[in-house]
């Protein structure tokens, strides 16, 4: 955003403020949805609306306007990601049994942390670049964040645990 889009270094952190913003206001209303009609459907949607949010990035450009052009593709992209980390995280951890929860939270936080350095490293070859050719690869990098978040829910959607595990009665068992 900065030497892409000629933001002060000011304005290209305030211009990310609404992903971790919507996560903090959000996420508590997203766990209670989550328990009400399982986590499946917005495992579902959230790459659904990640997706939406990174086409929207494509509008992104030279000039482009915080207001209508970026502040949109953020938004769904937060709702996106509010949708997904409450309810994936509840889904890991309702999957395991009693004495593997330990190692399904461990799991579930070595996948995030891996997902990170991932995404880390795919930004590194987008900031690389400069002037028109950042903007492309910018647009490449939302492309290709696009059609993961569609195959994260093509997996899920074909995959993924209907409901809650039930507990197996040695489990349930007072011990």
């Amino acid at each position: 955003m900065i030497s892409g889009l000629g933001f002060s270094s000011f304005q290209a952190g305030a211009a990310l403020v609404p992903i971790p913003l919507a996560m903090a206001i959000l996420s508590p209303f997203m766990g209670a949805l989550s328990d009400k009609i399982g986590a499946r459907p917005l495992l579902i949607v959230g790459p659904m609306l990640i997706a939406v949010g990174c086409c929207l990035m494509l509008f992104v450009g030279e000039g482009s306007d915080y207001w209508r052009a970026i502040l949109p593709s953020l938004g769904f992209f937060a709702l996106g990601m509010v949708a997904c980390a409450g309810p994936l995280t509840s889904a890991v951890l309702t999957a395991a049994t009693a004495a593997h929860v330990g190692a399904g939270s461990a799991f579930n936080s070595t996948a995030a942390r891996g997902g990170g350095l991932f995404a880390t490293a795919a930004v590194g070859g987008v900031f690389s670049s400069s002037g028109p050719a950042l903007i492309e690869a910018f647009h490449r990098a939302a492309m290709v964040g696009a059609v993961l978040a569609v195959a994260a829910a093509a997996c899920l959607t074909l995959f993924a645990i209907e409901g809650p595990r039930k507990p197996s009665p040695q489990e349930s068992a007072p011990s």
